[in-house]
């Protein structure tokens, strides 16, 4: 008999469905002139999600899975929100249409749901590096805290390369430039000290919460399905090294994203917390 049950093929044959997604949009984008260069984030922010909701599900239960999901959206949204009627916490910007429909005619709605879908990947990482399994196991205040500062970073090392291709090549937002262009590829350092800011602060009201909501049925943690998300964190990063403008940026995929993800993996295969 196999060792994996339907659930655990499932999740597999999800992942590679989300790897021939994410391929194919990134080859539409690489041979240029097909498709609007933003297209691929129509296909890969739903696919992502809905993944990464699936995932957490199997791995935490539908309550703390659905809690994950709801924070992660509506204070992301919030801060989104926020931002761009304050300029803070991220700097001076504003959506414009090329990520679709608004929500307050302000923020594109793909938006929280694109937070989630690097959220839980980041989470799982770092609950890997702290204590070798894909579930939080951090109590004390200050723990959490650290997690999710962690977290914070691991995710915001993504937008490293993302930012400055969503603002010059696919311009899904504007910066308000001050009297001198901002010295990241136009992007004020600003936008990075809100996204840990923000990641943060989902990420340590729902280590909080989370002890509080009951885990329900979950399942056996294979190795194989705790990998699952951790290929997604790389598969982002893969994307970025190949195809992120401008050119400059293509390096730091593979040291911001890679050295956190290899490390996960290296604890992922001597750990015994995983089956």
């Amino acid at each position: 008999m196999s060792r994996y049950t339907r659930v655990e093929i499932a999740f597999l044959c999800t992942l590679v469905l989300l790897l021939l997604a994410q391929i194919g949009a990134h080859a539409l984008r690489v041979v240029g002139g097909v498709v609007p260069p933003h297209l691929e984030w129509h296909v890969i922010v739903p696919v992502w999600a809905s993944f990464g909701m699936l995932h957490a599900v199997y791995t935490l239960g539908w309550r703390r899975a659905l809690w994950f999901l709801g924070l992660s959206a509506i204070l992301s949204l919030g801060f989104e929100l926020i931002g761009v009627w304050t300029a803070w916490p991220f700097g001076e910007y504003y959506y414009t249409d090329v990520l679709g429909a608004k929500v307050l005619d302000t923020v594109p709605a793909l938006i929280p749901f694109s937070y989630f879908m690097m959220l839980y990947p980041s989470h799982v990482i770092v609950n890997l590096l702290l204590d070798g399994t894909p579930l939080s196991m951090q109590r004390r205040l200050t723990g959490i805290m650290a997690a999710g500062l962690l977290t914070a970073i691991v995710m915001t090392s993504w937008d490293l390369a993302t930012d400055p291709y969503m603002v010059g090549t696919a311009k899904a937002w504007v910066w308000v430039q001050a009297a001198e262009p901002f010295p990241y590829f136009g992007i004020p350092f600003q936008n990075f000290a809100g996204w840990v800011l923000v990641v943060a602060s989902i990420s340590i009201v729902y280590r909080l919460i989370e002890p509080t909501v009951p885990l329900g049925h979950r399942r056996r943690h294979t190795r194989w399905i705790t990998l699952l998300p951790l290929l997604g964190y790389g598969t982002m990063a893969l994307g970025d090294a190949l195809v992120a403008q401008p050119v400059g940026t293509r390096l730091l995929p593979a040291f911001a994203m890679g050295g956190p993800l290899l490390a996960a993996l290296i604890r992922l295969a001597d750990s015994d917390r995983v089956n």
